[in-house]
């Protein structure tokens, strides 16, 4: 496929355990890659088990964030899945435990279970064509809210699930969510697919239906770090502020100004070129960037190669 508009302003790292013996990795991605940026912020949030009978299920996350003081409308979000299983896969979808799954003639089963605004599944034959597709044809794709599968077809297959007429007010989110399921058989399968349902539920009825925007004032770590010749530094605000965001050198000496003025809350990403005030290069070494709201100041560490 070709390189996603999508890149990251927090990297995929460890949120930490989780309850029912599990573990979360998070990231955040902005659409700063388009030609025409969509200014939402997606977050990806995964959550794997680790006790014994549990490890053969991943619940996978997005949220949609929208910073802006406007509302967003008809919105579409997709993702493809190819699984690799052989050249004589055939893909099922299961109405009664609501699940999309995925066999080989080896016994292996693996599923896609929807668990929040999943609006439909494609299926397609893994092939050369599959990295030829133009924005236009992926545009139209994300945006079919059918269902378009024929169990059927065999072979090397992939599988696109998608999200459609998304809309996002403003200072507002969104939430997709699914998991894979695996078994070696196919109860296995829908055991695994039952309890993965059980553990969302149970998840989301704690925590996410609470979920807002961030209650922090975080700046996180620069990427990529040590850089040459750029690095985007993010931040969180946790309500509408007027920040200063400031990079110092080792000897205490402002380097660059990278923003002034108010912010909404959300999280916001700021890009420095290795230059200082005046537009010149700054030589390599190590350099400290700050973020304060006049109340509240973090710093972080960073270091320039050249």
């Amino acid at each position: 496929f070709k390189p996603s508009d999508f890149i990251p302003i927090i990297p995929i790292s460890d949120v930490g355990e989780a309850p029912y013996q599990s573990v979360m990795e998070s990231a955040v991605f902005s659409d700063d890659n388009s030609d025409l940026p969509i200014p939402v912020d997606i977050r990806q949030q995964t959550t794997h088990f680790t006790s014994v009978g549990d490890e053969n299920m991943l619940i996978v996350e997005y949220t949609i964030v929208n910073n802006t003081i406007e509302a967003m409308s008809n919105l579409s979000f997709g993702m493809f899945h190819d699984f690799d299983l052989s050249v004589s896969d055939q893909v099922i979808y299961d109405n009664t435990y609501n699940v999309l799954y995925q066999t080989d003639n080896s016994g292996l089963y693996v599923g896609i279970v929807p668990l929040k605004n999943i609006t439909s599944f494609k299926l397609f034959a893994n092939s050369e064509n599959k990295s030829g597709w133009t924005k236009t044809e992926l545009a139209s794709l994300v945006a079919d809210s059918y269902d378009r599968l024929d169990d059927t077809l065999i072979g090397d297959l992939m599988v696109f699930a998608n999200s459609t007429n998304i809309n996002v007010n403003a200072g507002s989110l969104y939430e997709i969510a699914y998991a894979f399921v695996s078994g070696n058989s196919l109860n296995e399968m829908y055991e695994n697919t039952a309890k993965v349902k059980q553990k969302y539920d149970i998840a989301t009825s704690i925590d996410d239906a609470n979920y807002t925007l961030p209650n922090e004032f975080l700046l996180h770590q620069n990427y990529p770090n040590p850089f040459n010749p750029t690095t985007t530094i993010s931040f969180t605000l946790p309500k509408r502020a007027n920040i200063s965001l400031e990079i110092y050198n080792v000897l205490g000496q402002k380097v660059k100004t990278l923003f002034n003025g108010e912010l909404g809350a959300g999280i916001h990403q700021y890009e420095w070129n290795a230059s200082d005030d005046n537009g010149n290069s700054v030589s390599s070494g190590i350099y400290f960037y700050r973020l304060t709201d006049g109340i509240i100041a973090k710093s972080q560490k960073m270091t320039l190669l050249k």
